[in-house]
């Protein structure tokens, strides 16, 4: 998580839910993370039924986007959303989140080259 830029793409991450966030009619924002750190997580109606605390979710070709010059990492339709299984790629690890860096907190700005 720590290493999210506004240029990521193509992100394959196990994370934990760590928190709800705001829920708003077309998507719903959760706080996810690992050792690394957190990120806030835009969710469509079809995914937020994963999210739910303390839950560990598998999230397979993601990619940031940038919300008014803040890091949302969101799922497309080439993406995959789900919940973290032991039969699963990855396995289903204990995660420890650190909470201390959320690189959804910075601030981007545009500046030109």
């Amino acid at each position: 998580v720590a290493k999210m830029n506004p240029e990521s793409t193509r992100l394959n991450l196990m994370v934990k839910v760590v928190k709800a966030g705001e829920v708003r009619e077309i998507y719903s924002e959760f706080v996810v993370g690992d050792k690394s750190g957190v990120v806030t997580f835009s969710a469509t109606e079809a995914q937020k039924g994963h999210f739910k605390d303390g839950a560990v979710i598998r999230l397979q070709n993601t990619k940031v986007i940038m919300v008014k010059g803040f890091i949302r990492v969101v799922a497309d339709k080439w993406s995959m959303v789900a919940p973290a299984a032991e039969d699963a790629p990855g396995g289903a690890p204990e995660i420890e989140v650190n909470s201390d860096k959320d690189i959804s907190a910075v601030e981007y700005e545009l500046t030109q080259a």
